[in-house]
């Protein structure tokens, strides 16, 4: 759905999505390809695949980040989601830390203490 241009596309929809007040001008970005890991599909929507984008500056991938962390986005009939993407490793660390995070958070208990708990 993003044509040939998918840079120009997903930098026109993020300043779509999160307005001009976080994102004047869309943001410069050096490239924009589909992941080859296959995706979900859930009933009768086809499979979706995530899009990895590399931002030119770091301080607009941030700026995405926080404002997106968290939120869900509906674009052109499509639900859309913003992670970042960490390295095998640091994956693989953070997933090791998954269910003390789970038990954490259903006591309550705010484990990263410059983010506000929802």
């Amino acid at each position: 759905m993003e044509g040939a241009r998918p840079s120009s596309y997903i930098a026109n929809m993020l300043t779509e999505l999160l307005g001009t007040e976080i994102l004047p001008e869309p943001p410069l970005l050096d490239r924009c390809h589909r992941a080859s890991w296959p995706g979900r599909s859930t009933g009768d929507v086809p499979k979706s695949r995530a899009l990895l984008v590399k931002f030119h500056y770091y301080t607009a991938k941030e700026k995405v980040l926080e404002v997106a962390r968290g939120k869900v986005y509906e674009y052109q009939g499509y639900r859309t989601r913003f992670r970042p993407d960490y390295p095998k490793e640091v994956a693989k660390d953070r997933a090791a830390f998954y269910t003390v995070k789970t038990e954490l958070f259903k006591r309550e208990v705010n484990f990263f203490p410059n983010i506000q708990q929802r």
